[in-house]
């Protein structure tokens, strides 16, 4: 079983938002007015305070025809700014729950952190899991939304825990307005690359409305699948309130469709 993309996509929802007030000052937002010839404009930052906080709920659902498997999987987390050195957070990530039930070839397995008993192959994930569970992630990042350092808990290494950088959805570099676009490559954890192709849909008072749509492309930068997700952005820090992700690929012959949700609480 497959699950080198699966946890690059599962910790797509790790870092998405940080808990503020719905009414906001005008003049304290991390998504600021551009006023510019082309008419208003928003440029987007990602500027949390410390001590900033959020908890999330996250849910994935995964299939694999040739493999005859659907997984659910729901998680919550905490998220938490406890540092920062001029435009670079540090930031906290802690998973209290993980829920998740499979069909796999007739076999059923499943699996809760929070009522788990001692045997069968809900047990052996729950082992697998537990340094997640356990001990915080520890993550430093700019206002662009770019990582530059990860402290996974325990011994495990990037590749089980999901490359990192492919989590955020980019920010552009100048203002953007309703209709405008662009984009980003994104180097995935598995030797593969996201064509990222980003437009602003909406802007209101309180939030900012991206679409994305894009191909995953192979080493050898051949077309291995498509996706396509909406982002709701808080104008307070630039992180997302809510969303949806999905994705349609193939991994070794196996083609996998995804589709991920994710809010704040």
């Amino acid at each position: 079983m497959k699950f080198k993309f699966i946890l690059p996509l599962f910790a797509l929802l790790i870092i998405c938002c940080s808990k503020m007030p719905e009414q906001t000052p005008v003049d304290n937002l991390s998504i600021e007015n551009i006023k510019e010839d082309g008419g208003d404009k928003v440029l987007i930052r990602v500027k949390p305070k410390v001590g900033d906080a959020q908890k999330m709920l996250m849910t994935m659902n995964v299939n694999m025809d040739e493999q005859n498997m659907n997984m659910n999987m729901t998680s919550g987390l905490d998220m938490k700014v406890v540092d920062r050195t001029d435009s670079v957070y540090t930031y906290e990530i802690k998973y209290n729950s993980i829920n998740m039930s499979m069909k796999l070839d007739g076999l059923e397995i499943s699996f809760d952190s929070e009522h788990q008993d001692k045997d069968g192959m809900g047990y052996l994930i729950y082992e697998q899991l537990q340094p997640v569970l356990n001990e915080p992630t520890i993550m430093t990042m700019n206002d662009f939304g770019e990582i530059s350092q990860v402290q996974l808990p325990g011994s495990l290494k990037m590749e089980q825990a999901g490359d990192l950088n492919s989590i955020l959805l980019p920010l552009p570099k100048e203002a953007v307005g309703v209709g405008d676009t662009w984009t980003s490559l994104r180097e995935l954890g598995n030797d593969s690359q996201m064509e990222m192709n980003m437009q602003v849909k909406k802007i209101t008072v309180d939030d900012v409305y991206i679409s994305t749509t894009g191909d995953i492309r192979d080493n050898n930068k051949g077309k291995i699948g498509e996706f396509d997700g909406e982002y709701r952005l808080d104008r307070k820090t630039g992180f997302t309130r809510d969303g949806t992700m999905n994705l349609n690929y193939t991994d070794d012959g196996q083609n996998m469709m995804m589709k991920i949700n994710f809010k704040s609480l």
